[in-house]
């Protein structure tokens, strides 16, 4: 019994001594990040100029047109009959980044999931979308790129009103039934 309380001891003691050294380290990192703003203050603007700006950490690749297109598509199981809530934010941004990619195939699509050539006719058209997209916001001086910026700069020229053709004519080939998706109705309109 006392071996046993002198061993937990023990370890109370040396995970004390780490979470000292631990905030040791904290406190000398807030101090010297303290002194350096500190000193940065003082410097002129000459100097300030001379220093490249600091990059941005990304922390991961930002995914493109095309990749969340196949993800929507292809990916098993597809992600319109999902209902995890953990990528609740992925399928909607999916969906709302495929419905705009719909909007640049002015002649429509037709996808049978039973065909063996599946995956890259997805592809092909993906690509073929993710392109005619990008061409369309370089017309708007809209460089953005990955699926979020992307998203992010078509609702303000929908909201714009610049998206009113591209709509009409997806609707258009919609009603002439050459816009077969094998994902659920609720999905497909805009």
């Amino acid at each position: 019994m006392f071996v046993h309380q002198a061993a937990l001891i023990e370890q109370l003691i040396q995970v004390n001594r780490k979470l000292d050294a631990r905030m040791a380290m904290m406190e000398a990192k807030v101090y010297n990040k303290q002194q350096q703003t500190h000193t940065t203050t003082h410097k002129t603007s000459e100097d300030t100029c001379k220093e490249p700006a600091p990059k941005r950490r990304r922390t991961s690749a930002a995914p493109n047109l095309k990749d969340v297109w196949f993800a929507w598509y292809a990916q098993e199981p597809r992600m319109w009959k999902s209902t995890d809530s953990a990528t609740k934010h992925e399928r909607s941004t999916a969906k709302l980044v495929t419905a705009f990619l719909k909007l640049f195939l002015r002649d429509g699509f037709t996808f049978d999931e039973k065909s063996t050539q599946y995956c890259d006719n997805v592809l092909a058209l993906g690509a073929a979308a993710e392109k005619e997209l990008l061409v369309f916001l370089a017309t708007h001086n809209v460089r953005a790129r990955g699926a979020q910026n992307v998203l992010k700069a078509l609702r303000q020229l929908h909201k714009a009103g610049h998206l009113n053709n591209p709509i009409r004519n997806y609707k258009q080939l919609q009603s002439a039934g050459r816009m077969v998706d094998p994902a659920t109705l609720h999905t497909t309109n805009i």
